[in-house]
């Protein structure tokens, strides 16, 4: 039965380690047995004959198969959704931050201007007779504080469209955030073991909310069917956030 297990599960892509492969197509052997001595049993007990044959065996591992590849798809796909939102989040958010700068910047310059503009105004209104003999050149301090106030009326438009069209980006994160229902998170918070690449990303997630890690440990993670080295993830920490 093992392996017959073996030839069915051996080259089927599994999200495991190798040992755990190994142990499954064990465990699927075993089940079959013991399906077989119940049936034995069951037999000896009531004597009514119930068959376990070789096909119900390999119809066993072929709903195991097609049980495994919908789960693992699905959860696939809610991964993705979520790698999605916390993407366009973590975008949204930075443009956001490169906005607020460029308006900090302008903000300075119009007050810097506003200022010089009306220690001008203030010097110009000393003496109504210095200001007559001086008019035409009053008129052209006037004239240039107008344009100074003309172009930063317009960098100002420009901070403000800039900023409109980075809205968009910060509607569509939180959009994206939106579709996370509580029971997506609840159906992770589920899962004893979950795969390496959820682990991983929990652990941006902590980070992104500046909230504690876990000790760093060297251990090994799976990452496209491949083993690397890594630090162990925080995903303990993760569920305390989530609860």
């Amino acid at each position: 039965l093992v392996s017959v297990a073996r030839g069915v599960i051996q080259d089927f892509p599994l999200e495991c380690t190798p040992e755990t492969k190994v142990a499954l197509m064990s465990h699927m052997g075993m089940v079959h047995k013991m399906a077989t001595d119940v049936c034995d049993e069951y037999h000896r007990s009531m004597r009514r004959q119930v068959y376990q044959t070789p096909k119900s065996f390999l119809s066993f591992l072929a709903t195991y198969k097609s049980m495994y590849t919908s789960k693992l798809s699905l959860l696939k796909e809610k991964e993705g959704r979520v790698r999605l939102g916390l993407d366009k989040l973590i975008q949204g958010a930075q443009d956001v931050e490169a906005m607020k700068k460029v308006l900090a910047k302008e903000q300075v310059k119009l007050e810097e201007a506003t200022v010089a503009t009306n220690k001008m105004l203030k010097g110009l209104e000393v003496s109504s007779a210095e200001a007559k003999q001086e008019g035409d050149q009053v008129a052209g301090i006037k004239a240039k504080c107008e344009e100074d106030a003309t172009r930063i009326s317009a960098e100002k438009a420009s901070c403000a469209n800039d900023l409109a069209k980075a809205q968009p980006f910060v509607d569509e994160a939180n959009a994206a955030i939106d579709s996370i229902k509580p029971a997506h998170i609840g159906e992770i918070k589920k899962l004893s073991n979950p795969s390496d690449i959820i682990k991983l990303v929990f652990d941006c997630v902590l980070i992104l909310f500046r909230l504690p890690l876990a000790r760093v440990k060297t251990t090994k993670v799976t990452m496209a069917k491949t083993e690397i080295p890594w630090f162990e993830p925080s995903f303990k920490q993760a569920l305390q956030m989530m609860s």
